[in-house]
């Protein structure tokens, strides 16, 4: 059967022209010249593997970046939006069963309302160390991305 390589290996990203221009895909010897072709049509030159190394990577970040885009946000990977309710509701049902544990005079009930208060903290706790975390990567992702961009 006939391929039209050169129409395919268009479409490929750099990760896939390398691994095909290299051999290590089960790709016949006319696959392999297209992607060398493609790759020299991006320029990019097998002999340079730092620099196909480093398009990969400026690729895969990119495509993360996009990922994180339509990824909608939940209890466990907040955005912007929603952190500061989540941290805010924590800190409210804190308070309320802060408060009823003062207010109850019944020992085995004040036990479960203190343990209630302790999980609202730790629902806020948790939301604002999770948005840090994935507020870190974008900001690193972004800085590595304009890193990438010069240098290529």
């Amino acid at each position: 059967m006939n391929y039209d390589w050169k129409k395919i290996v268009k479409d490929k990203s750099t990760r896939e022209l390398f691994k095909i221009a290299t051999g290590k895909s089960h790709l016949d010897k006319e696959a392999e010249i297209a992607a060398v072709d493609e790759l020299n049509n991006r320029k990019l030159s097998l002999e340079d593997t730092e620099r196909i190394q480093k398009k990969i990577e400026l690729e895969n970040l990119i495509q993360e970046q996009e990922n994180e885009i339509g990824v909608r946000s939940s209890f466990f990977y907040p955005n912007s939006k929603t952190v500061f309710p989540q941290i805010f509701t924590g800190a409210l049902i804190s308070l309320a069963f802060l408060i009823v544990f003062f207010i109850e005079r019944n020992y085995t009930k004040k036990i479960y309302f203190l343990l209630m208060t302790i999980g609202g903290i730790a629902i806020s706790i948790y939301s604002y160390f999770s948005f840090k975390k994935k507020r870190a990567r974008e900001i690193a992702r972004k800085e590595r991305i304009k890193e990438l961009m010069k240098e290529l």
